[in-house]
């Protein structure tokens, strides 16, 4: 599933996702407990030209908003989400820099806010973490909206 900016086409699932600069044809990948939510806070953070990741950031600015397009690679549950991420980083070669947006060939928080990198060391530690964050997404406590 490919969208532009309609954030009610983007389920509220765990999954892996791709964000294409259609100009440049570069992409970034990305895992999601909620990827609706995700997509947002990239929007947002592009939008207000303070995302984290410079080089997509630079992009944006160039090309504008419309020029990107989010893209659902696979819906995972959450403890997988790193795996199935760093898989999808290695078959796309986003890392390489004629290629992709992404900068770190390894994967860190599922887009939860942790900012831990998964290592095989941190793998019991980063599940649970995971599960946790999803629960607390699933019952609203992240993500609230508050006026």
């Amino acid at each position: 599933m490919t969208t532009g900016n309609c954030n009610a086409e983007i389920p509220s699932r765990p999954g892996i996702y791709q964000i294409r600069c259609v100009s440049n044809g570069k992409i970034y990948v990305g895992s999601a407990v909620n990827l609706r939510t995700r997509w947002q806070g990239h929007r947002r953070d592009l939008g207000n030209r303070v995302h984290v990741n410079r080089h997509m950031q630079q992009a944006w600015n160039r090309y504008g908003g419309k020029d990107f397009a989010f893209t659902i690679l696979e819906f995972a549950e959450v403890p997988d989400l790193l795996e199935r991420e760093r898989a999808w980083i290695e078959r796309t070669r986003c890392t390489d820099r004629t290629l992709g947006f992404n900068v770190n060939p390894h994967t860190t928080s599922a887009g939860s806010g942790f900012g831990l990198t998964a290592t095989p060391s941190r793998s019991s530690t980063w599940q649970t973490l995971q599960t946790q964050s999803a629960e607390l997404w699933s019952d609203g406590t992240i993500g609230k909206r508050h006026e």
